[in-house]
């Protein structure tokens, strides 16, 4: 019986260490396509506009900027954050700080401690990244804003917590007509936050302006 349970035991052990293994390899494939998708197009659209002698530079360097958004992006979702939504933010705020500041727009950052996550896999924190990049980004460049309010709370009213994570902006708002749109840029907004099983809304903010609020469940890591 000793022989027996010690062959099962092995068995176990090394089952689970396929399984560990698969969910690595998938997430790598996850991470690459992510990459390619990302960095990717942002380059043929870049090379597409060299060969166009009319294009402004300035269209060119905001392609430039984009792709170098994209790779810095996919280069710090595969950091280790050990479920630190915190850091995670941290980081992405110094990587947008420099545009932020040349563009005079003010941004109070409102995040208070959060609990250790399970969901923070490099593939989420992609999704996030990008998200609030594309809300940044809208506020720069559609809503004319002078300031931005970054909000991050944990709802533990609900059996399972919900991150909520807040981008209001002081801008003109939204468009009167809803048949007005910004491109993709809110679809693509609402497909990320799918991808990580949150939910996303973008509606009038207190005393104007706009607000991007991300509603994401989430598991804490248990002690």
């Amino acid at each position: 019986m000793a022989a027996r349970e010690a062959q099962l035991q092995d068995a176990f052990k090394t089952i689970e260490l396929q399984q560990r293994e698969s969910a690595v390899q998938d997430e790598r494939q996850r991470m690459m396509r992510e990459i390619h998708d990302g960095v990717g197009a942002q380059l043929v659209g870049l090379l597409n506009l060299v060969h166009k002698r009319e294009t402004n530079p300035a269209v060119l360097e905001d392609h430039v900027r984009q792709a170098l958004d994209e790779m810095r992006m996919a280069v710090d979702s595969l950091q280790p954050v050990h479920g630190d939504l915190v850091t995670m933010l941290a980081t992405l705020r110094y990587r947008m700080q420099p545009r932020l500041a040349a563009a005079g727009l003010d941004v109070e950052w409102d995040v208070v401690n959060l609990p250790v996550l399970n969901e923070l896999s490099p593939h989420a924190v992609l999704q996030v990244q990008r998200i609030l990049l594309e809300a940044v980004t809208n506020a720069l460049k559609h809503a004319r804003a002078s300031k931005l309010v970054v909000t991050v709370r944990v709802d533990e009213s609900e059996a399972t917590p919900v991150v909520r994570l807040c981008l209001s902006d002081n801008g003109v708002g939204l468009p009167a007509d809803p048949a007005v749109s910004r491109g993709q840029g809110l679809a693509n907004m609402r497909m990320r936050a799918q991808a990580i099983g949150a939910s996303l809304q973008v509606a009038t903010a207190a005393g104007g302006g706009t607000q991007v609020l991300l509603a994401w469940p989430v598991k804490p890591v248990t002690p």
